[in-house]
Formats: structure tokens, sequence, C-alpha cells
């Protein structure tokens, strides 16, 4: 009799053991971190329209980029800081600097901060069609 009941006070240390070290270590893996590699940057080619023409805005990510406006193709710098949303581009020795109000995957709104003029853009992937 006594053997049986050590025996269930053994099984039931035995127990509780299993069960703690199964809660302790199972982790919780319900939050996701979005990686580094998946942030938002304004790299890539931006659409938009100026006047009755599309515009384009081709962000490298050696801080140099390519505008284009009809059959003009001009170069330029650029600098981002994405803490200030705050973007400076150089061309042909111009400064011009845009507040960054929206920027999504796939829309950038940006404010020219000298004349107030706002501009939408539109990222396009190379092989989908341009919708404006």
């Amino acid at each position: 009799m006594v053997k049986k009941k050590n025996l269930w006070s053994l099984l039931a240390i035995m127990m509780v053991a299993m069960f703690s070290f199964s809660f302790v270590s199972c982790g919780d893996d319900d939050d996701e971190k979005t990686p580094e590699a998946n942030e938002i940057t304004i790299l890539g080619t931006w659409y938009g329209i100026e006047g009755a023409d599309v515009v384009s805005y081709q962000y490298n990510a050696d801080g140099t980029g390519i505008f284009s406006y009809g059959d003009v193709m001009v170069k330029f710098s650029y600098s981002y800081d994405a803490n200030a949303k705050r973007l400076t581009q150089t061309v042909m020795g111009e400064s011009y600097v845009y507040e960054i109000i929206t920027l999504t995957a796939d829309t950038m709104v940006g404010k020219n901060i000298v004349s107030g003029g706002i501009r939408t853009f539109t990222r396009q992937e190379p092989d989908k069609p341009l919708y404006l």
C-alpha cells in the first residue's frame, strides 16, 4: 500500500514537472516582425502626370536617378531622410526639396517646400501596364 502511494506521488510529481516544462518551453510565435528588407523605400520607378504628359523618376540605390519627361531624360542625384520624410533632388546644380506626405508600396505624395505644389506618383513594376 505504501509502495502504491509512493508510486502515485512520484507519478504526480513527474506529470507536474512535464506540464511546467511544456508551458515554459513554448514560445510566442504570434509576434510577427517585419524584416528590414521589407521596409518601404523610394527606390524604383515612379510615374506621375505633369500637364498632359507622363513623367517618371527612377531612384537608384546609389543616390542617383533619371527624370524622364516625354523624350527628355535628365540624370539627377538625391538624398532621402526617411525619419524627416524629406527628399532632396539635385538636377543640373539646382536643388528641389520635397516633404513626403504619403509613402506606401505603390503611392508617393510629395509637397515642394518652396512652391507648395503637391505631386502624386505611382510605383510601377516593369512588367505591368501603367495605370494612373
